[in-house]
């Protein structure tokens, strides 16, 4: 009878029921049994990885990173990189974009076009139109992370009255 393991966190990006399931997504025991078969090939290829859940029992709390001892946790951060985040500003029709974390290189898009790709972590769209925009960012190891920001239409100065200062 075929085990299923308890704890199963993918490493690279995977396609699962037509989806793509992100690094560092940990599965649910029904998308591990959707796997199936294909679940022994994942971990053979390093593209999954199945770990005994030591917090599975009741009462045991699972350890933040910053309850874990600084070794490890900086052996952590040094293996697996910082969660990805990002932030945006915007100036007339320009939006800066500043990535925090995950693994170079990255990709970044506003509403899913315009990709840029390069190392750096801060990326530059001039030519914005007014509107929300969607900004997402993939980095290296296919963790996604992702803004949304407001560019307004500028005000137009409103026209004096008569007689008005």
């Amino acid at each position: 009878m075929f085990q299923v393991p308890s704890n199963v966190v993918v490493r690279r990006p995977i396609s699962l029921n037509g989806a793509i399931v992100p690094a560092g997504t940990s599965l649910s025991q029904e998308q591990v049994k959707a796997l199936g078969r294909n679940l022994n090939a994942l971990l053979d290829s390093g593209y999954v990885v199945a770990t005994p859940d030591p917090f599975a029992r009741k009462g045991k709390a699972r350890p933040t990173p910053s309850s874990l001892p600084p070794v490890i946790r900086d052996a952590m951060i040094k293996k697996l990189g910082t969660p990805l985040g990002v932030s945006a500003t915007v100036a007339g029709n320009a939006i800066s974009v500043s990535v925090t974390g995950g693994v170079q290189p990255f990709t970044v898009t506003i509403d899913n076009t315009n990709p840029q790709t390069k190392s750096s972590r801060t990326f530059a769209f001039t030519g914005i139109n007014a509107g929300d925009h969607e900004i997402e960012v993939v980095d290296g190891s296919g963790a996604k992370a992702s803004v949304t920001v407001a560019n307004e239409e500028p005000k137009k100065p409103r026209k004096k009255d008569e007689g008005e200062e």
